[in-house]
């Protein structure tokens, strides 16, 4: 349980600053071996995914073949050479067409 003690005053309030036992990077709720899961919005469906993930990450997840789809991340289409730098985030929309041959 972290502790307090007063280190000053702001219009008549106390501030109050805390002695705590973990690293200043750690995540409220999660842990380096099971992080929370990131959500994205992916052709309008919420869905759940374990960060850190890149875009070429989330389309071999999906089981898509990387040259017959086209992806659109917070309206923006990225170009398929820059998939494997693009870090996806918390709340991401992405548009994902799969494009199928024919004849």
């Amino acid at each position: 349980m972290p502790s307090f003690r007063a280190t000053g005053s702001f219009d008549g309030a106390v501030v109050r600053e805390a002695n705590h036992d973990f690293a200043l990077d750690d995540t409220v709720g999660a842990d380096r071996e099971n992080p929370l899961p990131m959500k994205l919005q992916i052709n309008g469906e919420n869905r759940d995914f374990e960060p850190p993930l890149t875009l070429s990450g989330l389309v071999e997840q999906l089981g898509m073949k990387q040259d017959r789809v086209a992806v659109e991340l917070n309206r923006n289409i990225v170009p398929r050479e820059q998939w494997s730098e693009t870090s996806l985030s918390e709340g991401d929309r992405l548009e994902i067409v799969h494009f199928v041959g024919g004849g």
